[in-house]
């Protein structure tokens, strides 16, 4: 995660190498698409546990680096 591709909650700047677990991904009912994932982080409380977030800000955060299997 950095400045330019954005951040999960619980972060907001520098660069950041970090593990999270995908766990889930729904559509609501306006089409947006959303995925669930759990962070491990217990340092921050506001990002450690489950979060959901738009398929958009998880593909901008992880599309550098991430690996998604």
């Amino acid at each position: 995660m950095n400045s330019t591709n954005g951040y999960l909650p619980g972060y907001t700047s520098g660069e950041i190498y970090h593990y999270v677990t995908g766990d889930g991904w729904q559509y609501d009912d306006y089409g947006y698409k959303w995925v669930h994932y759990v962070d491990p982080n217990r340092y921050r409380s506001e990002a450690f546990g489950p979060h959901w977030v738009s398929l958009t800000i998880m593909y901008n955060v992880v599309r550098d680096r991430g690996i998604v299997w």
